[in-house]
């Protein structure tokens, strides 16, 4: 099994195109991205945007209006993640000893100076542009941008949510943040045909199998990754079995017996949250 490693370094500074550009990540020991797996290290991370946003707002004239307004996840509605960013950064800013700026919560008024940003889910991290720019001139002033590594508890935090309809025990399903495959958005497979994919830390693909015929199958997976796997009704999502290493080495299988023209999902998972790399998966006809 893999096994967590990175601790968080200084960040850097840069100057391009003609206006402060600011790039603030930790230093780690597989590639330079901050830790985000809990509450304190994300506070950390934007206690560090604070600091340098801070000593750009005190550049500013004495007295100036600023406003802190919404993080959006990559254009979309407010998430628990945005909603986050924006009051944390709100208050490491509040805090900021002998502050020479001010800091507007009137949300119908109109400040000088505005904070804002957007929240970007890459393929193996998050990216947080933060944006300052003066209101009366439309001008943009600085951007910081911030790397967090994947984890759940950010995933948490990022997610969106959509109810089931087709039943009152669907309860609600995450959405995949590293690739398109979802609960409510699977990757449909045809029978005996194997297809490719990557499990990235704390990712999860989902696979939709509607049987042919009625008889028993194979789900299974092969390749030199850990896999867990999960089959399911896809009328209901009632979890029918799972499996760890019913396969070669450390590879998942799932034997089944299928109604005929029936549709059921397949979810498929590191064995740990630290259990990446590729593989491929494939159901077929039973014997």
């Amino acid at each position: 099994m893999m096994v967590k490693r990175g601790k968080a370094f200084p960040a850097l500074c840069a100057i391009v195109m003609g206006f402060v550009c600011t790039v603030l990540f930790a230093q780690t020991a597989d590639g330079g991205i901050a830790a985000a797996e809990n509450a304190a290290q994300l506070d950390a991370v934007v206690q560090g945007l604070a600091v340098q946003a801070g000593a750009r707002l005190d550049a500013l004239d004495p007295g100036s209006r600023v406003r802190v307004n919404d993080f959006f996840v990559s254009e979309d509605s407010l998430s628990p993640m945005g909603s986050y960013w924006k009051n944390q950064l709100l208050l490491c800013l509040a805090g900021r000893p002998n502050r020479q700026f001010i800091l507007d919560n009137n949300t119908t008024g109109q400040a000088a100076y505005t904070l804002s940003g957007e929240i970007l889910v890459m393929e193996n991290m998050v990216r947080v542009y933060t944006h300052l720019g003066n209101v009366r001139e439309s001008s943009l002033l600085s951007v910081w941008t911030t790397d967090l590594r994947q984890s759940s508890y950010l995933d948490g935090l990022i997610s969106r949510f959509s109810s089931s309809s087709s039943s009152s025990n669907s309860g609600q399903a995450r959405r995949d943040s590293l690739e398109e495959d979802s609960r409510d958005n699977p990757v449909e497979v045809s029978e005996g045909t194997w297809i490719s994919r990557t499990i990235h830390s704390d990712d999860e693909d989902w696979f939709l199998f509607r049987s042919g015929a009625a008889g028993p199958y194979i789900a299974e997976t092969s390749g030199g990754t850990d896999t867990f796997m999960e089959l399911y009704d896809a009328g209901d999502f009632s979890r029918i079995t799972e499996n760890d290493d019913g396969g070669d080495d450390y590879n998942a299988r799932i034997v089944f017996s299928a109604e005929n023209g029936k549709s059921y999902l397949i979810k498929i998972r590191g064995y740990n949250n630290d259990d990446t790399g590729s593989y491929r998966f494939q159901v077929r006809a039973g014997e």
